[in-house]
């Protein structure tokens, strides 16, 4: 089984995995199906969909993460977090240089 771990660095530095969970399903330049489970929490694991199209003028991407067990700690965090971290990566991906912190 494949895993998956989003790996960074808090304030004074320390590596920490907040996000673990298990790929369920790929298809190669078109779809990612992953669970996804804060670490810092007993929350059920819940379920984050990658996909992409070719549009006229580039490429979308459409994120769906859905299956949360109710209004859990899990879904009112990624409420605020998905928009930083996808802004985050149009601007990588338009200019190559990361999102200024």
């Amino acid at each position: 089984d494949a895993k998956i771990e989003y790996r960074m660095q808090d304030q004074e530095g320390k590596e920490i995995t907040p996000v673990i969970g298990e790929i369920l399903e790929v298809v190669p330049q078109q779809r990612l199906v992953h669970s996804f489970r804060l670490s810092d929490n007993d929350d059920k694991p819940s379920r984050a969909i990658y996909e992409i199209e070719e549009t006229e003028h580039g490429v979308k991407l459409t994120l769906t993460h859905d299956q949360f067990d109710g209004e859990t700690q899990t879904y009112k965090s990624v409420g605020d977090g998905w928009p930083f971290i996808l802004s985050g990566l149009k601007t990588l991906l338009e200019t190559g240089k990361p999102l200024a912190a």
